[in-house]
């Protein structure tokens, strides 16, 4: 692939809440950047990001700086697993493979 994608780290940020939570996700992308990221959240135990509707939220990329942060709403009391998605092309229908692999 012509770029990479680290995760810093993943945290909970206040406000705590029973039924919210707020997750602040750190990233930097090595080498080529995509056009944009995609933040999936799904339930733990998945194997592949779960289409649309598992679309945490979308970081454009905008700056120089290699590091990116983008804070995401989940359900408090609930294990997630993350896949940041580099992609490419429209936001309305992005090619979900990078150099032929799938995110």
């Amino acid at each position: 692939m012509a770029f990479e994608i680290r995760i810093q780290s993943i945290q909970q940020v206040q406000p705590y809440t029973a039924n919210d939570a707020k997750l602040l996700i750190q990233f930097s992308i090595l080498g080529i950047k995509p056009d944009f990221v995609q933040i999936y959240a799904v339930n733990y135990g998945e194997t592949t990001p779960a289409g649309l509707g598992a679309i945490a939220d979308t970081n454009d990329l905008t700056g120089p700086d290699p590091f990116y942060t983008n804070v995401i709403d989940v359900l408090a009391g609930s294990i997630y697993t993350i896949w940041l998605c580099g992609r490419t092309g429209d936001k309305d229908n992005p090619d979900d493979q990078i150099d032929g692999v799938y995110c």
